[in-house]
């Protein structure tokens, strides 16, 4: 298993890709290469391996040094510039938003596909901020009023994504148990669920619920996430969270295969979309009663 509680950014990953590729390729050993651009081998392992973004005079020497042609070297100071934008992006998040879920959004952002389970709740893309809210307090219930406020603020900015035009394609399912957990209160579940049914009729959405008729399931694993890019040359990512333990991220292709394949099984455990969205109409309807007769 490929797993890491690091993850570069999408563009990091790239770089150091593509520098690793020119590195394979000029058949330098790490001496040589030291006294020619004076990167220590440390350093060197660090730049090839996504875990830091270079200054631009350390990727000139390595270019240099590698004998890279222009229109190569041009690409690849594009992709350096892209990965320096982001590694400021990431700069400008909250300190207290947790490191891996801040890593998780820029993929996201540059996601062309995403396919998402979940497990407990509404997938976030999907929340409505109240829904958001109660759900995070529940969750951490000592969290500070302005800690919540940024968390909640940080979901809402993720769903920016399905709009524009290049919405994310979003795939989701989802146990049926989320339906009914009564997060919030009854109005916020009746406002949380006419949310899925309006953002369901979105092209680029598809939703599936999961019904308790379906028994023992695939997706009891846990709740994860496979994205996909528009780029070929950028692999998929898995990311894995669990109430057990920190969210993690997998980019080994068994690992990636097993978890598009368990996706697959539970799109055919799931009820068909339209099913879905008529078991969440009649989960709308008893809330509705709910709130009416309290």
């Amino acid at each position: 298993m490929t797993a890491s509680r690091y993850m570069p950014t999408p563009h990091l990953r790239r770089f150091a890709a593509e520098l690793s590729q020119l590195h394979t390729a000029a058949k330098i050993g790490a001496d040589q290469l030291k006294q020619q651009t004076g990167v220590s081998p440390a350093t060197l392992h660090r730049v090839l391996t996504a875990r830091t973004c270079p200054q631009r005079r350390t990727v000139v020497a390595l270019l240099d040094t590698y004998g890279t042609g222009e229109l190569r070297r041009n690409a690849i100071f594009a992709l350096h510039a892209k990965a320096m934008m982001e590694q400021a992006e990431l700069r400008n998040y909250p300190p207290d938003l947790p490191a891996q879920y801040v890593t998780y959004m820029t993929y996201e952002a540059a996601a062309r596909q995403l396919l998402n389970f979940e497990a407990q709740f509404v997938p976030g893309l999907l929340q409505t901020p109240e829904y958001t809210r109660a759900t995070i307090q529940g969750v951490r219930p000592t969290i500070s009023p302005p800690t919540l406020h940024r968390r909640v603020e940080a979901r809402v900015k993720r769903q920016a994504r399905l709009t524009g035009d290049h919405p994310l394609q979003l795939a989701v399912i989802m146990d049926e148990a989320a339906l009914w957990r009564e997060v919030g209160g009854p109005l916020v579940m009746c406002a949380q669920l006419r949310h899925l049914r309006e953002a369901a009729a979105q092209p680029n959405i598809t939703l599936q619920v999961v019904p308790y008729s379906a028994g023992a399931h695939p997706g009891m694993i846990g709740t994860f996430a496979v994205l996909r890019f528009p780029d070929p040359d950028d692999p998929d990512v898995a990311y894995i969270d669990s109430s057990m333990e920190t969210p993690f991220f997998l980019d080994g292709d068994a690992d990636l295969l097993r978890y598009s394949a368990t996706f697959a099984d539970l799109q055919r455990v799931a009820l068909t979309p339209d099913d879905s969205l008529a078991l969440i109409a009649t989960a709308t309807i008893k809330f509705a009663h709910k709130e009416e007769n309290a």
